[in-house]
């Protein structure tokens, strides 16, 4: 029985590496948020797919330029957040590796945190308003990592030679041939769980940090002692005795979160029950707004349609949204 099962696993994994050569002499790619597949493809199913393209691609000058796949032991990006000034790129992989990348070539300056096992991909990165040179991580085994970026004097202008336009494939054939990285030390868990963490955002007063979790919970933690204050979360059992309109938590795992850069109070988070909610600390419920109809697919949201002064509702209401993007900006 454990010959079987250890030659399925052995020949799941031939499957994957032959599949990774082949698509490399023979590209086959598939865009479904930008690309309309001609002819009849498997792909062609998706309706959405279609009416994307119809909406935002049909008769615009948006093309691509260069189509570059490549296999890495790093895995795929799952995260990334371009610093303040524009310098430099962290990047988050499927596989829980931290990348310090430059600005305007993409090369790498810096491995903030080296692959784990087993690969817990890190799904959210966000700088600290008010600390310099600080990051923070939230991750799939549970914690937020507060990282220290070190400091590489690099200019996006002109560009050191050390940043030079190399070829992602040479990093990493780098680490295969000429040894991984020593252990991180740029990278330590801040705060731990035992669900996944999703999304995060720092609150601009510096004293509060909102989590959102894969449970469907948000927690409020207190920056200085790392403590829990505040727990938005209802039982799934208990839903179906609470109406609708008077729901005023998510019952999705909540895969994006964004604070209002001039509030320290409110922020906005978004789950797979098809609702964005506004929250405000202060309130002893929490959410004191929603909108409806609202599809969630990542870490995903441009919100600039609302006024935090109104004191009775939304200003407006989105129906049947998709949101596929990779931000919530609040303004």
């Amino acid at each position: 029985m454990a010959d079987n099962k250890q030659k399925e696993i052995l020949d799941d994994y031939a499957k994957i590496i032959n599949h990774y050569y082949s698509n490399e002499l023979r590209p086959s790619i598939w865009y479904p948020m930008f690309f309309d597949c001609p002819g009849k493809s498997e792909e062609q199913k998706y309706e959405w797919v279609k009416e994307n393209e119809k909406k935002f691609m049909k008769n615009t000058p948006n093309k691509m330029l260069q189509c570059r796949w490549f296999s890495s032991e790093k895995g795929a990006i799952t995260a990334l957040e371009f610093s303040p000034n524009g310098y430099h790129i962290i990047v988050g992989h499927a596989s829980g590796a931290i990348e310090m990348r430059h600005g305007s070539t993409g090369t790498v300056l810096c491995t903030l945190r080296n692959i784990q096992f087993p690969p817990k991909p890190v799904h959210a990165l966000e700088y600290s308003p008010f600390e310099e040179n600080i990051c923070y991580a939230a991750c799939m085994d549970g914690a937020v990592y507060r990282i220290e970026i070190p400091h590489i004097d690099t200019s996006v202008l002109d560009p050191p030679a050390f940043c030079i336009r190399a070829d992602p494939m040479l990093d990493s054939l780098t680490m295969q041939f000429y040894g991984s990285p020593g252990i991180s030390s740029f990278a330590t868990p801040y705060i731990t769980q035992r669900f996944a963490a999703l999304s995060l955002g720092v609150m601009p007063d510096s004293l509060k940090m909102a989590v959102g979790y894969a449970d469907t919970s948000i927690k409020v933690y207190d920056m200085e002692t790392q403590e829990s204050v505040s727990t938005y979360k209802v039982h799934k059992l208990r839903l179906q005795f609470i109406p609708k309109k008077l729901q005023r938590m998510h019952f999705g795992q909540v895969v994006a979160l964004r604070t209002h850069p001039h509030k320290p109070y409110m922020f906005a988070s978004g789950a797979w029950d098809k609702t964005l909610r506004i929250w405000d600390v202060r309130c002893q419920v929490g959410c004191v707004m929603t909108f409806e109809g609202v599809d969630i697919c990542s870490d995903a949201i441009d919100l600039n349609i609302w006024d935090v002064r109104c004191q009775v509702g939304c200003v407006m209401t989105f129906e049947g949204v998709d949101i596929c993007s990779d931000a919530i900006d609040l303004n």
